[in-house]
């Protein structure tokens, strides 16, 4: 009997010991991280769309698509002189939160940066100021990702054409535009604004701006006036994974306006055969990710991302996508593409695709994505503490 005793004894040990060893293990891939802007609480992926439309009937049809599941982010794009107010009405109809791609295409980045006149020759100061309040009216999370795929020369904001001359604004401009606009956006005091100008090295506010289009906005022209800021509103920054042309003053790091004015990042990428084989693509999202969301604290967002014309019905790479960002502890948001690129002609719309429709709907209904986007904290940098999802390396992706 007693050699019995010791048998179980020793079994108890032995299974005790494996649970604990598993348990290290699992906590060895875990670990508290600070939570940026409207970063989800508990680890999970926000699923987000660009829905080819404004109307509500767009929206049905995506919603229709992914099995009656609504995305959590509704993305919208605007020109640069453009009121917000409209994407904000959109997504409030769709019950979404909203992610505006706001495009400098006309002014550039430059015209911007210097505090100039728009191309319907209004102070692009008092377009900033205008979209500043209609967010904080608002009051509710608002993505704002600006001048996307900014080192690819398809873009008017990029440095750089094709060939790689230069174009009559700089990487450099892109990033004073970029920190001129999340200033504003910050808001304060006038005379703290203008020192926050000026110490990055451009002009005051415009003196000449005060309240437009309804909108009661203190004149800048008064050291003591006192913009509202705009705490709800997350920056989002997202390059191409490929820059091109892919010369030196066309990396990402030349547009990167800093970690003090980018509450996310993030990249767009699609299928299309330029993307070069697919481990090459996730060797470029992972060194990217690494680099700006890792190494910085940043959540990530996946833009734009979609299947293409080009190589067609494609559910593998849907399949892999959403393994790819299961398995990065940062990556928060993924937004799918689903229009039509008029510029290269590609169709990215899943009615075309029913192969990926059904993967992305399958994928998305699982525990790991939401449409439930976590409306705190406001600050740059959150003070939640969020469990991580630990990287498991069997899995393949892209």
């Amino acid at each position: 009997m007693k050699w019995r005793l010791r048998v179980a004894v020793i079994l108890s040990i032995a299974v005790l010991f494996t649970w604990t060893w598993l348990a290290s293990l699992w906590l060895s891939g875990s670990k508290q991280v600070e939570l940026g802007k409207f970063e989800s609480q508990d680890g999970s992926i926000y699923s987000g769309a660009w829905v080819g439309g404004y109307d509500k009937a767009h929206w049905d049809d995506w919603t229709a698509l992914m099995g009656g599941k609504p995305a959590g982010i509704s993305h919208t794009f605007e020109g640069f002189d453009t009121h917000f107010s409209y994407d904000l009405s959109v997504a409030d109809e769709r019950e979404a939160v909203p992610l505006i791609t706001w495009q400098p295409d006309d002014p550039d980045p430059g015209v911007i940066a210097r505090a100039d006149r728009s191309s319907i020759d209004q102070p692009t100061d008092e377009i900033i100021l205008r979209n500043a309040k209609y967010s904080v009216d608002y009051g509710k999370p608002i993505f704002l990702r600006i001048g996307q795929e900014m080192n690819g020369y398809w873009m008017p904001w990029c440095a750089l054409n094709e060939d790689a001359t230069s174009r009559d604004h700089t990487a450099a401009d892109f990033g004073n535009m970029w920190r001129r606009i999340v200033i504003i956006f910050r808001g304060g005091y006038v005379r703290d604004i203008n020192l926050r100008l000026t110490e990055h090295g451009m002009p005051p506010l415009d003196a000449g701006t005060g309240s437009v289009d309804g909108l009661d906005i203190p004149p800048g022209s008064e050291a003591d006036s006192y913009i509202e800021p705009a705490s709800n509103v997350a920056f989002v920054w997202t390059p191409n994974e490929a820059s091109t042309p892919n010369v030196d003053g066309n990396r990402p790091a030349d547009y990167y306006p800093g970690d003090e004015f980018v509450d996310w990042v993030g990249q767009d990428f699609y299928n299309s055969p330029w993307n070069q084989p697919r481990f090459i693509l996730r060797d470029k999202l992972d060194s990217f990710y690494a680099e700006y969301s890792l190494n910085r604290g940043k959540p990530y967002m996946v833009g734009e991302y979609g299947v293409s014309s080009y190589t067609g019905d494609d559910p593998s790479f849907i399949d892999n996508t959403l393994s790819w960002a299961k398995n990065r502890d940062r990556v928060k948001a993924l937004v799918y593409f689903n229009g039509r690129t008029e510029s290269s002609g590609q169709d990215h719309r899943l009615a075309y695709y029913p192969n990926s429709a059904d993967a992305l709907k399958t994928g998305l209904a699982k525990p790991e994505f939401t449409n439930e986007v976590f409306p705190g904290p406001t600050t740059n940098t959150g003070t939640y503490l969020s469990w991580t999802r630990r990287m498991s390396p069997f899995l393949e992706e892209l």
